[in-house]
């Protein structure tokens, strides 16, 4: 089994899936974030930076993804917009969650 790591094994792994379930899959890892609806599939790379915290990165994602589906984004503009926020967040001293402002900032710099 490849590690999920791997992203273009991971890629197929999420696209399989979402062939089986009536669903579109969103899942995010250490490396990207990938979606499929069972006949395409995106990925996008995560943010490198220095994890701090770990702990509620995977909420912050989720809110985050959430949030850019209520907005409208683009598959890849929402999952962009998730690892921005994650990496933010992973990096805080103070673990708390970045701001709007502070996400469109980070991704617009990265």
């Amino acid at each position: 089994m490849a590690a999920i790591s791997d992203a273009e094994h991971t890629k197929k792994l999420v696209l399989e899936l979402a062939k089986k379930i009536p669903v579109t899959i969103d899942l995010h890892t250490a490396s990207g974030s990938y979606w499929s609806n069972g006949s395409e599939v995106e990925f996008a790379k995560s943010f490198q930076v220095e994890p701090v915290i770990a702990t509620g990165a995977g909420d912050v994602w989720d809110a985050a993804n959430i949030m850019g589906y209520l907005a409208n984004l683009s598959t890849q503009e929402r999952l962009i917009f998730a690892n921005g926020a994650s990496a933010l967040y992973i990096k805080n001293t103070q673990g708390s969650p970045p701001t709007l402002r502070q996400v469109l900032s980070f991704v617009a710099k990265n």
